[in-house]
């Protein structure tokens, strides 16, 4: 990457994977990845994850064998990588409705919208020891029209 276009990245995103081996993170921990997002894990992994707080959490690959030098952050996301519950807003599917904040508007629902919001960033925390959360927004082939999600 730095050869081609004059970057190196130290974060990725493997949006829709199915599976992750510790010789995947080895790899990406030697071309010097700090960070891994990822949106599916095993249904146990996740559960475990849930149980210990742990939805971030330092990945040492090959650790026994070649010492704490390599690891890498991995994070994954409670919901895969889409919208939180309540907020798949897209005008090709049936999805939910919209945030509306005029309250002059008759399908007014801003506080009912933000309330949920909120309601479910706090059950995030309760899977995480730090205090940031990244809360994924969008999802597969939607954005036909953001101005539904981000008006």
């Amino acid at each position: 990457m730095q050869k081609e276009f004059g970057i190196t990245p130290r974060v990725g995103w493997l949006l829709d994977s199915f599976g992750h081996s510790a010789a995947n993170a080895r790899l990406y921990a030697d071309m010097g990845l700090e960070a891994l997002f990822v949106g599916r894990l095993d249904k146990r992994d996740m559960e475990k994850r849930f149980e210990e707080k742990s939805m971030n959490t330092l990945w040492r690959p090959f650790s026994k064998h070649f010492g704490d030098t390599n690891q890498i952050l991995l994070s994954a996301f409670r919901d895969h990588y889409c919208y939180p519950p309540g907020f798949y807003v897209d005008e090709r599917y049936d999805a939910d409705e919209p945030f509306v904040a005029d309250a002059t508007i008759k399908t007014f629902n801003a506080e009912e919208k933000a309330r949920d919001l909120l309601n479910y960033i706090q059950l995030q925390a309760q899977h995480r020891r730090e205090r940031h959360i990244i809360l994924p927004w969008g999802c597969d082939f939607t954005f036909s029209n953001a101005k539904l999600s981000y008006d």
